[in-house]
């Protein structure tokens, strides 16, 4: 006759110690790594994609095809986009009534943006849809 199978406790603590609570704590970090670079990633994606919706809603329809200074000054554009918002909100720095900086980090988020992307501009190049090429012109727009 056969045996028959041991019960197992199933609220049964677990010692801190313990080889299986080492085992459980290991997938624990690892799970939470694999959701971090997950969400790292998609932010990434995220920015490329609304780069390349800024290009493709501000490229001329008019032109056919574009020169490397005509990207250049596309670039230079892209570059400038901040701007309007950096004056609005030095024109808020600007009264005197106000104490502190108001929109103070999202003044340091939009100036080390800028500072990354010039550098990263005139260091190796951005990473931006080929408008040189007709074909891969018409597929962005």
């Amino acid at each position: 006759m056969p045996k028959a199978p041991k019960r197992k406790l199933v609220d049964k603590p677990i010692h801190p110690n313990s080889r299986k609570a080492a085992r459980i704590l290991k997938q624990t970090h690892h799970d939470a790594r694999i959701v971090k670079r997950k969400k790292e990633a998609n932010i990434r994606l995220g920015l490329k994609g609304e780069m390349v919706l800024w290009f493709r809603d501000n490229l001329d329809d008019d032109k056919e095809t574009y020169s490397k200074q005509d990207v250049v000054e596309l670039v230079e554009r892209y570059l400038k986009r901040f701007d309007d918002e950096l004056e609005q909100i030095d024109l808020i720095h600007g009264l005197k009534d106000r104490q502190g900086r108001q929109h103070a980090a999202r003044e340091d988020t939009i100036n080390f943006t800028l500072i990354k992307e010039r550098r990263e501009f005139e260091s190796s190049g951005f990473e931006i849809p080929n408008l040189l090429d007709e074909e891969d012109r018409k597929s962005v727009v």
